[in-house]
């Protein structure tokens, strides 16, 4: 980051001033333009102050009378400087922020979605999700969605749907409008009641996700 400083004077006063730091009582108000660039950005800042006029040492504004205060106030507000450096940076500052905020909020929201999703519960609680499935209802694995199209006291039978699987399936849940009636058209599963309750398809599938319509 380039970070540079500049400042020029734009005004002088000459002023009478009894002070024990400027023996001669001659001091000069000063109006100074303080430009600070860091990278693109220009902060220029109104500065006033009163040196003594034999040895150029500052005078402390607890010593300026009103007159030099008033003068040094009415300097500062005619000085026009460009303000554009500081609403940049304050838009940038506004932007990020808002950028964060919304990533937090974002966060907590897919936390809480989590939570409510079917891979946060713990195995009894899938195993009585599982129980209370009906015929319509959808399961999903890492690779493959199945629709429930039969169920007897022993045995499901399941149906494939063309629909590739969503990752989002595992976070957001599944959706009718995703799989829809007409996208089960694949090959069927038929599966043990008391297998498919423990959340196991197969060998090598899980059930990761279901929807209860």
């Amino acid at each position: 980051m380039w970070i540079s400083v500049k400042e020029h004077i734009v005004d002088e006063e000459v002023f009478e001033l009894k002070t024990n730091n400027c023996k001669s009582g001659k001091v000069i108000l000063q109006l100074i333009r303080r430009d600070v660039r860091v990278s693109f950005f220009l902060f220029p800042k109104k500065v006033t102050q009163v040196i003594c006029h034999d040895t150029g040492k500052k005078i402390k504004k607890a010593f300026w009378n009103t007159t030099i205060e008033t003068t040094a106030e009415e300097m500062r507000k005619k000085l026009k400087v460009p303000m554009w450096g500081y609403w940049s940076l304050g838009t940038i500052a506004l932007a990020l922020l808002l950028a964060v905020s919304i990533g937090f909020y974002s966060e907590i929201n897919s936390n809480a979605d989590y939570q409510k999703s079917f891979m946060a519960q713990n195995n009894k609680q899938k195993e009585l999700i599982l129980q209370k499935l009906a015929i319509g209802d959808l399961v999903s694995t890492m690779n493959k969605v199945y629709k429930i199209q039969s169920i007897d006291d022993e045995n499901l039978v399941l149906i494939e749907s063309k629909n590739p699987v969503n990752e989002g399936n595992f976070s957001n849940g599944l959706t009718n409008e995703a799989y829809p009636e007409s996208s089960f058209t694949g090959s069927k599963l038929k599966i043990s009641r008391s297998k498919f309750i423990t959340g196991i398809i197969s060998n090598t599938d899980m059930i990761l996700n279901v929807l209860d319509n």
